[in-house]
């Protein structure tokens, strides 16, 4: 067994672009290239109520996650803004899921559910395209909406200090395009 695996060694055989054209190309190019893990250093475990995540690969303003989802978790509706989300299931843990199923994509200011009452929880990529690289976290953390709960509460803070965050409802940013939406 090799001891240390060099990274640009194990890497060189991907050729990644310049930039997408947009999140769909970014989903296919990805795919194709068989899901390269590079997990970016300065990335998070993000971690409430309903769900785990890390990023698994990041290029620019274009990034990927993983998300484990509990078991019997229903989030709120929400939105992410400035960005573009597309999930992927990659887990087959009932009879309703597909693997490699993508969901419609999702705009800025474009809301959602996430749901996984499943009793075995949920696995997904979530595909995503930031307006602002000196923003990206993770869209568990760029959040506009009903919160999991408290520890939800605390990851948005801790990684967006200004965001206004208050009995389980959150808001990431001032200049939100749905906040009158949710208020």
């Amino acid at each position: 067994m090799k001891r240390k695996w060099n990274e640009q060694e194990y890497f060189s055989y991907l050729n990644i672009p310049d930039t997408w054209n947009n999140l769909e190309e970014f989903v296919d190019w990805y795919m194709e290239s068989k899901m390269p893990v590079r997990i970016p250093q300065d990335t998070f475990v993000f971690t409430n109520e309903n769900v785990t995540a890390t990023v698994l690969f990041r290029h620019k303003n274009f990034q990927v996650e993983l998300y484990l989802g509990f078991p019997n978790k229903l989030s709120g509706e929400h939105f992410h803004p400035g960005m573009e989300v597309i999930i992927m299931q990659i887990a087959k843990l009932d009879e309703y899921t597909v693997w490699g199923l993508c969901m419609n994509i999702l705009k800025d200011g474009h809301s959602h559910i996430v749901d996984s009452q499943g009793e075995r929880g949920v696995v997904f990529l979530s595909f995503e395209k930031w307006e602002d690289e000196s923003r990206m976290t993770s869209a568990s953390a760029n959040w506009t909406g009903k919160t999991d709960g408290p520890l939800h509460d605390a990851l948005i803070k801790h990684h967006y200090p200004e965001s206004f965050v208050s009995n389980g409802y959150a808001v990431v940013s001032k200049t939100d395009k749905k906040l009158t939406n949710f208020t």
